[in-house]
């Protein structure tokens, strides 16, 4: 209970900060020197747990590549898995942020494939049975369903291309899909946060996006004009309809990327040109869904107007090259990794943003907990007093509870607690819920997931 109130107090503090002007903000080195960094994952339930995989530099004194973790923001790093390893991917289960999977690379010194933890890093064993690898052909990308965690997805690539494979029991096994494609390989997969059968593959071939809606069974095929391949994919989690893609902008000039906006899921494509640079990773805030971060060869970039335009943030990195990005569960801290070491940035927001954003009277958060077992809180900000309701539904659109129902609710920071309880006071089943907001004519809906 402590916890949950010490985060209430945190997203309230962030919302203050929202709007409040911009300030001179730099990115500030937390460690890990000389190592090659390419993934960075944030535990959602405290900040200064943060895990990072880098890759090896083969002659070089430094990088030899591994899995690291600190507790303390960066202060002290401990080394989890090493031995001249190449980490593509670190991922982390989205219920139990003791479990993670990294996807390794290939190396004349270590095996490719996927590793697996269940302790936080303190061991790790094999998770790629079924999964073909060789020293040419490794694991690119792992995604894992947000609503059922024991089934996952893992795209493969190398010098003949690659494969796409499932498993259903936590990676202990896994089973080859999409057999059509032999020629290219998986750079990235995206899964719809709403409904988990709907699945996106981005490959390395001409721009080619492969989409299913059963899981796997079938797949559909789109082609994303002027685009050389499919490195990094994001799904906004508010509104699922809207994808970005990053890659190649024209296949005959490798040194040149887009960043691909989709308003329909995947029929009709927006590009936003990225002039000497490829997007190795895209971000979307969690709180503001026009906000997107991009890490490349030029550093990092943010867009405030959903990839329209971009503008650099790289006041403070030694070295631009970046290929990891990641955000924390509030949004109010950004992390990159580069070839010099990992660095965190404070991502306070102006009120500039916001109004891009067209925020008129409120602000809907993220609850927290999520996923929650007994209870969980909703915060929620209003810039103007004024009618409010705010409404717990079910996955098909019918009411559950009611939680406020206000003629004039006054503006300010809330929050909201939720018990898991129908409008009867009856416990409610498990499953993924939605919590609605309304004031005026202006509606929010975040998703919400309740366990037993």
């Amino acid at each position: 209970m402590v916890k949950n109130i010490l985060k209430v107090t945190m997203l309230i503090i962030f919302s203050i900060i929202l709007i409040s002007p911009a300030i001179a903000q730099e990115w500030e080195f937390i460690g890990l020197e000389g190592e090659k960094i390419q993934s960075i994952v944030v535990d959602p339930d405290n900040d200064d747990i943060i895990y990072v995989g880098s890759a090896n530099y083969y002659n070089d004194i430094f990088g030899i590549g591994g899995i690291f973790k600190t507790i303390d923001g960066g202060a002290n790093w401990d080394t989890l898995l090493t031995g001249w390893i190449d980490v593509l991917k670190l991922v982390m289960h989205p219920m139990d942020a003791n479990i993670l999977y990294a996807a390794l690379g290939g190396s004349d010194f270590s095996q490719p494939g996927i590793v697996k933890t269940t302790n936080s890093g303190s061991t790790w064993f094999r998770a790629e049975s079924g999964i073909y690898v060789d020293l040419e052909t490794f694991v690119y990308d792992i995604g894992i369903d947000p609503l059922n965690p024991d089934t996952l997805y893992a795209g493969t690539g190398g010098f003949y291309g690659g494969w796409l494979y499932k498993s259903y029991d936590s990676g202990a096994s896994w089973h080859r899909i999409l057999y059509e494609i032999l020629d290219t390989n998986m750079h990235s997969i995206a899964i719809d946060p709403f409904n988990t059968q709907t699945v996106y593959l981005g490959t390395s071939g001409l721009g080619r996006l492969f989409k299913t809606t059963n899981g796997g069974n079938n797949w559909n095929m789109t082609t994303i004009p002027v685009c050389g391949g499919v490195i990094s994919l994001a799904i906004d989690d508010d509104n699922p309809l809207v994808i970005y893609a990053g890659g190649f902008h024209n296949p005959e000039f490798s040194d040149s990327g887009s960043v691909y906006r989709s308003a329909d899921s995947c029929l009709t494509w927006t590009p936003s040109v990225i002039e000497g640079t490829i997007p190795n990773q895209i971000v979307i805030h969690p709180e503001i869904n026009n906000m997107i971060y991009v890490s490349c060869m030029q550093g990092v970039l943010y867009s405030n107007d959903a990839a329209t335009t971009w503008t650099l943030m790289n006041e403070g990195l030694e070295n631009i090259h970046v290929r990891a990005l990641a955000i924390n569960f509030l949004g109010d801290q950004l992390y990159c990794g580069t070839t010099a070491g990992a660095y965190r940035r404070s991502n306070e927001i102006s009120i500039e943003d916001i109004v891009t954003e067209g925020i008129g009277f409120f602000l809907l958060r993220q609850n927290y907990p999520n996923p929650f077992y007994y209870q969980t809180m909703i915060p929620y900000s209003l810039t103007k007093g004024g009618r409010v309701t705010l409404s717990i539904v079910n996955a098909t659109g019918q009411k559950v509870k009611t939680l406020v129902n206000s003629l004039y609710h006054g503006s300010g920071d809330h929050a909201i607690l939720w018990d898991g309880t129908d409008h009867a006071g009856q416990a409610v089943a498990a499953g993924t819920y939605f919590y609605r907001l309304q004031a005026k004519s202006e509606v929010q809906t975040r998703r919400l997931i309740l366990l037993k």
